[in-house]
């Protein structure tokens, strides 16, 4: 016989609750259960990211280690309530920044330097909420958001895939593995709050409608306490609530580019009315607002343009309560390869 041990450490570095189990040694798989009990544990939440650590031993009978593991992870509810965000009962707004995983000097091959360096400036500018775009993150990105109280709503790179394609069974059972690896590597970190299954696609269709509610209840079976959802960038040009996957998100996340990519800055509010008025129980998070340089002359004038649509859009969807958090676009320049 072995002994597994699994032992939790708080947020001082103090064993918090340890329990042991008998463990067969023969040949084969053996799944054991434990169950650990915290006493009066510290809650994670944005402004106190409380992270424990489970560390997980096997031994002989002479007490000698054979294998161990470890992961973080934090204690908290995250609740949506009467189309309000909660974090331990406590009603949040919150704002952020999108990032790509790409330098200037790296590429996409980013140190943890670089990394560390890119979310203490996103830090500094009060950023606690981030999608994070557009596919699964460095690990290195994950455990900062779990230190440093950023909400994350994870994605994979599912980007403006037409209705055909999300109808095809093999892009759905890629889409099933993927989204599967990501919830099996990062299903502990505490930031994580939701998952996003695509971003800009044809979801307002019988194809992608169908496409979205498989991906749910698949999550669902590995990941049941957490919310799931997609970026939107249609919900505006929908005609009723049940035309688009929206209707059977847990939440809705809505890109939108007025201004620029989506037509004039002043069609914004009756566009966030409309969305209301189809959907008037779901909660809203803008996934993307701000402004594409190549709508601008040069680069000084898309920073002025972008300081005035952050200007104008922010008071617009800070006075509609059901929004519950607004993301810049983006962080940084990048390249974007399409295809």
């Amino acid at each position: 016989h072995l002994l597994a041990r699994a032992t939790a450490f708080g947020p001082d570095n103090q064993p918090a609750a340890t329990q042991s189990r008998t463990v067969l040694a023969d040949a084969g798989a053996h799944e054991v259960a434990v169950s650990l009990e915290l006493p009066s544990p510290k809650l994670w939440s944005i402004d106190h990211p409380n992270v424990y650590r489970m560390v997980v031993q096997i031994t002989d009978a002479d007490g000698n280690i054979l294998d161990e593991q470890s992961d973080t992870f934090g204690v908290r509810t995250i609740e949506i309530r009467d189309r309000h965000l909660l974090i331990n009962g406590e009603r949040v707004r919150l704002t952020g920044i999108t990032r790509h995983e790409e330098s200037v000097w790296e590429g996409l091959a980013e140190t943890p330097g670089t990394m560390r360096y890119d979310y203490d400036d996103m830090k500094a500018l009060q950023v606690t909420l981030t999608r994070p775009v557009h596919y699964p993150q460095n690990p290195f990105i994950l455990d900062y958001a779990d230190r440093h109280g950023i909400l994350l709503i994870p994605e994979i790179p599912v980007w403006q895939f037409s209705e055909a394609q999300l109808r095809d069974p093999k892009v759905l059972a890629l889409a099933q593995q993927q989204m599967r690896e990501m919830i099996e590597q990062a299903g502990n970190h505490p930031s994580i709050f939701a998952w996003s299954v695509c971003n800009e696609s044809d979801t307002g269709t019988p194809g992608g409608i169908a496409y979205f509610r498989a991906m749910r209840d698949f999550i669902r079976q590995l990941d049941p306490d957490r919310f799931v959802s997609y970026a939107d960038d249609n919900l505006p040009k929908l005609q009723q609530a049940q035309d688009s996957a929206a209707h059977d998100a847990d939440f809705l996340m809505m890109n939108q580019y007025f201004g620029s990519w989506h037509g004039p800055a002043t069609a914004l509010p009756a566009s966030l009315d409309k969305v209301d008025r189809m959907f008037p129980d779901k909660m809203v998070i803008i996934s993307e607002f701000g402004l594409p340089g190549i709508f601008a002359k040069d680069a000084e004038d898309a920073d002025r343009m972008r300081v005035k649509i952050i200007q104008e859009q922010m008071p617009e969807l800070a006075r509609r309560d059901w929004i519950a958090g607004a993301i810049l676009w983006c962080y940084q320049d990048y390249k974007s390869r399409r295809n």
